[in-house]
């Protein structure tokens, strides 16, 4: 899909568990999230604006469906110098393949990323990506479960928020932050996951 316009959508349909593969968005404008569901693979989306990105799994036996197989999850995620309005959210996921985000921004008032219980497993990769939003933490990982990496590589935040990233007790994933940039006078990471974090080469910046 070339230079599309419209509110939203959804690339696959979790229903029938069919998903989709080398799906192409490039140089589209939507106003609402973009919804990748279960057994979507090989999703690219290059140089668009998106109000936001939803991601869905379903599991075996918790959802009456009509296809095969019976459970499914999206993967295979990559997002090129795009702004994303309204962050990430994994709308109760509880599997993940992977994304990665390279350039652009993601942009909203409240948290950008919040990843709570799930998924139970995936990989999140984010590089030279500019994070701004308001008065919350921008990322906050409350994920419980193991099998679960995050990484974020030569990143810019820009926010109002008191703290950066904030890392629970319950986070038993694997986290890695290195070469980013922050405001001055701001808590990057705060660790509360008994060193679940890998922290290298951030700096604190001092805007004008």
């Amino acid at each position: 899909m070339l230079d599309c316009t419209g509110d939203g959508g959804d690339v696959g349909n979790d229903a029938w568990l069919g998903g989709a593969q080398d799906v192409l968005l490039q140089r589209c404008t939507f106003t609402e999230p973009i919804g990748l569901h279960a057994n979507v693979k090989s999703v690219r989306i290059v140089d668009s604006v998106i109000g936001g990105v939803a991601i869905f799994s379903v599991e075996r036996g918790t959802t009456p469906t009509v296809g095969t197989p019976s459970e499914g999850w999206a993967t295979g995620i990559r997002i090129d110098r795009c702004t994303i309005k309204g962050g990430i959210t994994t709308q109760g996921a509880r599997r993940f393949g992977s994304l990665v985000m390279n350039g652009g921004s993601v942009e909203g008032w409240s948290t950008l990323i919040d990843l709570a219980n799930e998924p139970v497993s995936g990989i999140f990769t984010f590089t030279g990506v500019t994070f701004s939003n308001g008065p919350d933490t921008v990322i906050q990982l409350r994920n419980q479960l193991a099998g679960f990496t995050f990484s974020l590589i030569g990143c810019t935040f820009k926010t109002n928020a008191g703290t950066c990233i904030w890392v629970a007790p319950s986070f038993a994933g694997n986290a890695t932050v290195r070469g980013s940039k922050y405001p001055a006078g701001k808590t990057f990471i705060a660790d509360q996951s008994a060193g679940r974090v890998v922290a290298s080469g951030n700096t604190a910046e001092v805007t004008r």
